[in-house]
């Protein structure tokens, strides 16, 4: 990979899960909020990997129990199921890759779905996910340019 490419890229992972776990504690207060009392059953698909250990770790530090909220999580066979069971009301959240967004809110998802959807990105938390992979004699982003 170039080397400019790579160091945009380069982002330290730690930094990606601290993000990641304060969004799940954010969700998890406001939730705890709207709460009567009992535990809220949240239902959550995504894709399998590392990225999930905050949750996976909050899970086993019990900070969604200790807020009332009870996350379940599954993991989806690819995105084109993940989406359409997203927007079928399957499932509260998903943890995915903003093209899979856009490409259902823009009306051209994979799969078929009867419903015109309303997703919202909530924020980012790996960039690992995509990545742009070129040839070797490809070193900047002019010369990707040049070869498209």
């Amino acid at each position: 990979m170039p080397a400019d490419l790579r160091a945009k890229e380069e982002l330290d992972g730690s930094q990606s899960a601290k993000r990641l776990l304060g969004a799940v504690f954010a969700l998890s207060a406001g939730f705890y909020m709207c709460l009567s009392g009992s535990a809220w059953a949240l239902e959550v698909i995504v894709f399998a990997g590392g990225f999930n250990w905050p949750i996976w770790a909050a899970q086993q530090q019990g900070f969604f129990t200790n807020n009332g909220v009870q996350v379940h999580l599954t993991l989806t066979p690819g995105s084109e199921y993940q989406l359409k069971s997203l927007i079928e009301g399957n499932f509260d959240l998903a943890m995915t890759a903003i093209d899979n967004v856009i490409a259902y809110n823009e009306g051209q998802g994979e799969a078929s779905i009867g419903v015109m959807p309303d997703l919202v990105v909530v924020m980012g938390g790996d960039n690992g996910f995509l990545r742009l992979v070129t040839v070797p004699d490809v070193t900047s982003y002019a010369a990707l340019k040049v070869k498209l």
